[in-house]
């Protein structure tokens, strides 16, 4: 099964719980996948609103949506966007001609998640004479997105001090986003909980803390899955992410892997 048949079954709820699992832990790790995943779901979306697809498909698809804000803003824009295409001749056949373009009309459909700031701008910049009411009436009708998080996947072994195999995590400019790290536990960790300070290395002062993080399956595998705003961060600082097990026993240090923020090439 190749990658968008197989993003398309667990969007849909087709997938068992390992393949589920398996999928997430690769969304995680792999941009490319979930920049796919952001195409994909946007189709599916289309389909749902045009009343293609079977009704326990579509329920599923939308109560999936439905259950976050980010979900709830996506589901927002493509119902604004099949609005537009219902009542488009009564906008003087702008908005008509305007997604009718290929060009407009792909990118509507990505546009479901990190793409929908690229549509806005199109809609908006795009000079055509007599069609500037057409094009306001369009980017009021779009709700702002947010956009995809930033992900840096962390080996709780890995490096802790200065070097060049320290992970990198690239920041665009402009508002900040979500960060979301993702720490894979060792298999035969028996720690049940885990509690996990974020710090700037330099200054030692502390970013975020999480007192009680649960553990995630994902692929088979426990990780810790961490979510801040890049806001919290700063160009070229170093980050030290302490982690220990809860137990019984007490608590125990397991690892305090780094990372260091850069500037994304603009």
């Amino acid at each position: 099964m190749h990658d968008e048949d197989r993003l398309r079954s667990y969007l849909l709820g087709l997938l068992n719980e390992d393949q589920a699992d398996e999928i997430e832990r690769r969304l995680l790790a792999e941009g490319e996948l979930f920049e796919l995943a952001e195409a994909v779901e946007g189709d599916l979306l289309t389909a749902a609103l045009a009343g293609e697809l079977p009704s326990p498909q579509r329920g599923h698809l939308l109560r999936r949506l439905t259950a976050s804000p980010g979900g709830r803003s996506r589901l927002a824009l493509a119902r604004g966007l099949a609005v537009l295409g219902r009542d488009a001749r009564s906008l003087d056949g702008v908005s008509l001609r305007l997604l009718e373009r290929p060009a407009v009309r792909a990118a509507a459909l990505a546009a479901s998640l990190a793409l929908a700031v690229g549509v806005f701008q199109l809609v908006t910049t795009t000079a055509v004479p007599g069609t500037e009411n057409g094009a306001n009436t369009i980017a009021q009708a779009l709700p702002q997105v947010d956009p995809a998080p930033l992900l840096l996947q962390l080996a709780l072994t890995g490096v802790r001090s200065g070097g060049s195999g320290i992970p990198h995590l690239e920041i665009p400019a402009g508002a900040p986003r979500e960060v979301r790290l993702q720490l894979p536990l060792d298999p035969g960790e028996t720690s049940t909980s885990f509690e996990v300070t974020a710090r700037d290395a330099a200054t030692r002062e502390v970013v975020a803390a999480y007192p009680q993080v649960t553990a995630r399956n994902t692929g088979g595998r426990r990780s810790i899955v961490l979510s801040l705003s890049s806001g919290q961060l700063h160009s070229g600082g170093l980050y030290e992410i302490e982690v220990r097990g809860l137990g019984p026993a007490g608590d125990e240090l397991l690892g305090k892997p780094t990372f260091k923020v850069i500037a994304a090439p603009s």
